[in-house]
């Protein structure tokens, strides 16, 4: 059982706290045979403050605290939150059939949420169940000796009810004869807009192959197919208008349905070079279906339920290593996507979604790490991106040739870590580079540089204490900058960066 509460009293409407519970039971049979069970609930409350403004970024920058209201955030709904209970139950069995080893595991989860967002209060009851049947065996393909995965899945995932509200307690303003809401005061659930039922299910297989191709080289191939349906069927009898401001006639009883054949090839190959050090090369591709959300959001938005699923192709080499006192690893990736699923705005202010034409990303990953004393361990980790759109049209912009929004040239972390005895600390400090803030690439955020942790701790018997101090030196950044563009008009928004924060933690085991 564990509890943690955080008030954040630097960032108004953001206190956050939840407990967690869970039990763990294991059973080992006389034929070997094993089953281990995990039964856990958690209890979340997390008050969710929203984007800042330029304004209230600008106050953030001066002072190191921010203000939740409408003019710091420019947005009217400043008492949005999730309030969840989630009971998660997972189950595996783990035997003989002959030759083969099976290994069935069955999951069940149950949530609601209490979920105060832009526009409205969302109650949601949700269940998943789900099943994986996998089964492997050792064999010999072509002469080479390996190893064969087999396996079938199969998931559901139902509400039972959901339901939207209207906000009980909020202030207007007119204007020119428009009436429009102009702050929020509470969380309190008003008349129902909106009721409805979904249910999400996913048939699939997969079977992969392990084989030994020669002493030092190994490959792996596999392929996977899931065939994804939903139904959403519901009536609105209001809605949130994002052009209006306030709340309208709803588009009365609606149903809507999607199918989707997902199909993921793999191959990839692994050679031993030299003791210490592993060459590998991957190729696979991918399928992403939408979301039902991401579907309703377009139904809401009046754009329909023409959102393709995703597919990605991606290749990648690199290598690992470890000799001696220095360990590494380094690796290049390409991945060309195409129909990828992007967030929009309207000119209301409405979100949709939409598909990317073509979309090329491709990274390079670098990390070094080496043993000066004995104990001592200090390191690099550095990744160059270049993400970019090749094809891609919304119908209000061409954003082909641009970098995909929030894309920096590169991210670096360096650290050094101590272990003596009962003692071990730790400290890192991370960074990104300018990156444009949205994809019709007319604005840069700078990025920011060593932001700083520190843990030290020790450890003695049944006892460890831990003391953690996240951004050391108590710099002010945005953790996320965009833009969005509604029409002609633009409006920026900044997630900001946590403070100094200090955390005692002590444990002691049983």
């Amino acid at each position: 059982m564990s509890r943690r509460a955080s008030d954040n009293d630097w960032r108004q409407w953001n206190k956050f706290d939840t407990i967690q519970i869970s039990l763990k039971h294991g059973h080992f049979f006389d034929n070997d045979s094993a089953l281990e069970t995990e039964l856990s609930y958690t209890a979340a409350n997390l008050q969710l403050p929203g984007k800042l403004n330029q304004t209230g970024f600008d106050e953030y920058m001066d002072t190191g605290k921010t203000r939740n209201a409408p003019d710091a955030t420019g947005s009217a709904f400043v008492r949005s939150g999730r309030y969840s209970h989630i009971l998660f139950l997972n189950s595996r069995y783990d035997t003989r059939l002959g030759d083969w080893q099976f290994q069935p595991r069955i999951y069940a989860n149950w949530w609601d949420h209490f979920h105060p967002v832009t526009g409205a209060i969302n109650v949601k009851y949700d269940h998943v169940i789900g099943l994986d049947l996998p089964l492997s065996r050792r064999n010999t393909l072509f002469g080479h000796k390996g190893q064969l995965v087999v396996g079938l899945t199969g998931r559901q995932d139902a509400t039972d009810k959901s339901e939207r509200y209207k906000y009980r307690d909020y202030t207007t303003v007119t204007h020119r004869g428009k009436t429009r809401i102009a702050q929020v005061l509470s969380d309190e659930k008003g008349p129902l807009m909106e009721r409805s039922d979904s249910t999400s299910t996913l048939f699939g297989g997969y079977i992969q192959q392990h084989l030994q191709l020669i002493d030092r080289l190994s490959m792996d191939a596999g392929v996977r197919y899931d065939r994804l349906s939903f139904d959403v069927s519901g009536m609105q009898w209001e809605r949130y208008d994002y052009a209006a401001g306030n709340y309208v006639t709803g588009a009365g009883h609606y149903r809507y349905s999607a199918d989707y054949d997902l199909l993921s090839p793999k191959v990839g190959l692994l050679y031993k070079a030299l003791p210490g050090i592993n060459l590998y090369a991957n190729v696979n591709r991918g399928q992403q279906a939408p979301t039902d959300n991401e579907v309703s959001a377009n139904y809401a938005a009046g754009k329909g339920a023409d959102l393709k699923a995703s597919t990605s192709t991606q290749y990648e080499v690199g290598a690992r290593f470890r000799r001696g006192k220095l360990h590494g690893e380094m690796a290049a990736y390409l991945i060309n996507l195409e129909d990828e699923i992007v967030k929009r705005s309207d000119a209301s202010g409405a979100t949709y979604y939409t598909n990317a034409g073509r979309t090329e990303k491709k990274g390079l990953e670098l990390s070094l790490g080496y043993t000066l004393l004995n104990g001592l361990d200090v390191g690099a980790n550095w990744e160059g991106l270049d993400y970019r759109y090749l094809d891609f049209k919304d119908g209000r912009s061409d954003y082909s040739g641009n970098v995909v929004r929030f894309t920096p040239q590169q991210r670096w972390m360096l650290y050094a870590g101590h272990h003596h005895g009962p003692w071990r600390a730790r400290l890192s400090g991370r960074g990104m580079g300018a990156y444009y803030m949205d994809d019709r690439n007319t604005e840069r955020y700078p990025g920011y540089n060593m932001v700083a942790d520190l843990m030290v701790g020790w450890q003695q018997g049944h006892h460890d204490l831990q003391l953690n101090v996240n951004n050391l030196f108590d710099l002010r950044y945005a953790e996320e900058a965009s833009k969005a563009w509604y029409g002609r008009y633009s409006k920026t928004s900044y997630v900001p960066g946590e403070p100094r924060y200090v955390q005692l933690r002590y444990k002691y085991t049983f």
